[in-house]
Protein backbone atom coordinates (compact mmCIF):
# COMPACT_ATOMS: atom_id res chain seq x y z
CA UNK A 1 0.00 0.00 0.00
CA UNK A 2 1.10 3.34 -0.53
CA UNK A 3 -0.18 6.80 -0.32
CA UNK A 4 1.57 9.87 -0.04
CA UNK A 5 1.46 13.60 -0.45
CA UNK A 6 -2.17 14.13 1.48
CA UNK A 7 -2.12 17.64 3.25
CA UNK A 8 -3.76 16.05 6.66
CA UNK A 9 -5.46 18.81 8.01
CA UNK A 10 -5.29 23.03 7.94
CA UNK A 11 -6.53 24.67 10.70
CA UNK A 12 -10.29 23.10 10.49
CA UNK A 13 -10.04 21.61 6.69
CA UNK A 14 -8.72 18.22 5.22
CA UNK A 15 -6.88 18.99 2.05
CA UNK A 16 -5.92 15.80 -0.14
CA UNK A 17 -3.66 16.90 -2.98
CA UNK A 18 -1.54 15.39 -5.82
CA UNK A 19 -2.27 12.24 -3.80
CA UNK A 20 -1.45 9.04 -5.24
CA UNK A 21 -2.93 5.54 -3.93
CA UNK A 22 -1.60 2.17 -5.46
CA UNK A 23 -2.36 -1.65 -4.44
CA UNK A 24 -4.78 -0.86 -2.23
CA UNK A 25 -7.75 -3.66 -0.91
CA UNK A 26 -9.94 -0.89 0.38
CA UNK A 27 -10.57 2.50 -0.95
CA UNK A 28 -8.58 5.41 -1.47
CA UNK A 29 -10.26 7.75 0.81
CA UNK A 30 -12.35 7.09 4.32
CA UNK A 31 -13.29 10.24 6.47
CA UNK A 32 -15.62 11.77 8.58
CA UNK A 33 -14.23 15.31 8.44
CA UNK A 34 -16.95 17.25 6.77
CA UNK A 35 -14.98 19.90 5.49
CA UNK A 36 -12.44 18.21 2.89
CA UNK A 37 -11.16 19.27 -0.34
CA UNK A 38 -9.85 16.64 -3.16
CA UNK A 39 -7.85 18.22 -5.38
CA UNK A 40 -8.01 16.71 -9.23
CA UNK A 41 -4.39 15.94 -9.47
CA UNK A 42 -4.56 12.87 -7.64
CA UNK A 43 -3.89 9.26 -9.17
CA UNK A 44 -5.37 5.68 -8.45
CA UNK A 45 -3.36 2.36 -9.26
CA UNK A 46 -4.83 -0.70 -7.82
CA UNK A 47 -7.25 0.34 -5.50
CA UNK A 48 -9.96 -2.00 -4.93
CA UNK A 49 -12.48 -0.46 -3.29
CA UNK A 50 -12.58 3.21 -5.35
CA UNK A 51 -12.34 6.26 -4.65
CA UNK A 52 -14.48 6.56 -0.96
CA UNK A 53 -14.77 4.04 0.84
CA UNK A 54 -18.62 3.31 1.93
CA UNK A 55 -20.00 5.49 4.71
CA UNK A 56 -17.33 8.17 4.17
CA UNK A 57 -17.87 12.02 3.66
CA UNK A 58 -17.39 13.00 0.02
CA UNK A 59 -14.91 16.01 -1.16
CA UNK A 60 -15.21 19.19 -2.52
CA UNK A 61 -13.38 18.84 -5.81
CA UNK A 62 -10.62 21.60 -6.47
CA UNK A 63 -8.27 22.41 -9.24
CA UNK A 64 -4.39 22.32 -8.43
CA UNK A 65 -4.29 25.81 -9.75
CA UNK A 66 -6.42 26.82 -7.01
CA UNK A 67 -4.51 25.47 -3.93
CA UNK A 68 -2.41 27.80 -1.80
CA UNK A 69 0.61 26.77 0.17
CA UNK A 70 0.36 27.35 3.40
CA UNK A 71 2.66 30.00 5.11
CA UNK A 72 3.34 32.04 8.11
CA UNK A 73 5.46 34.94 9.57
CA UNK A 74 8.32 33.48 12.06
CA UNK A 75 11.33 34.77 14.11
CA UNK A 76 12.94 37.46 12.14
CA UNK A 77 10.63 37.81 9.54
CA UNK A 78 11.32 35.02 7.74
CA UNK A 79 8.15 32.74 6.16
CA UNK A 80 7.71 29.37 6.71
CA UNK A 81 5.77 26.81 4.71
CA UNK A 82 4.21 23.94 5.43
Amino acid sequence: MRIHNAIPWRGNKLELKNVTASNIAGAMIYTNHTTNTLYSDYTMSGVAGGLYASGSKTASAASPSSFVEMTWNGEGGDTYGF
